[in-house]
């Protein structure tokens, strides 16, 4: 599931308060765990250019002002919370020893999944 996003430098020359579509500089990626927390797992930084419009979509009506995950992740850019209810299919190679994605790369939106079934796996 999708927590927010860093800003990727670009706004909507049409409405210079909103970022345009391909602002995106990576999607902060999360799982629930079974405590109902949301704990980071990373960022992505690609892939989704070809559903930019709908994220940017999903995404700004999710926008919140807090961090939704129970550990805020120490990023030095700007970032935009949302709640997570946005999912998407993420490929990677494998899980770090500190719950971390390992390469991870964006493959879809996911609008037909719940995101309390995105659960972290248990150790």
């Amino acid at each position: 599931m999708i927590g927010g996003y860093t800003f990727g430098g670009r706004w909507n020359a049409r409405d210079r308060s909103r970022p345009r579509a391909d602002a995106f500089g990576s999607l902060l990626l999360g799982r629930v765990r079974g405590d109902g927390r949301l704990d980071y797992a990373g960022e992505v930084s690609g892939g989704f250019q070809e559903d930019a419009e709908e994220l940017l979509r999903r995404l700004d009506e999710a926008t919140t002002s807090a961090s939704p995950f129970g550990e805020t992740p120490a990023l030095e850019r700007l970032v935009f919370w949302c709640r997570p209810d946005v999912v998407a299919t993420i490929g990677f190679a494998e899980w770090t020893g500190d719950g971390r994605l390992r390469f991870p790369v964006f493959r879809s939106l996911r609008p037909d999944v719940p995101a309390e079934s995105c659960l972290a796996e248990e150790k």
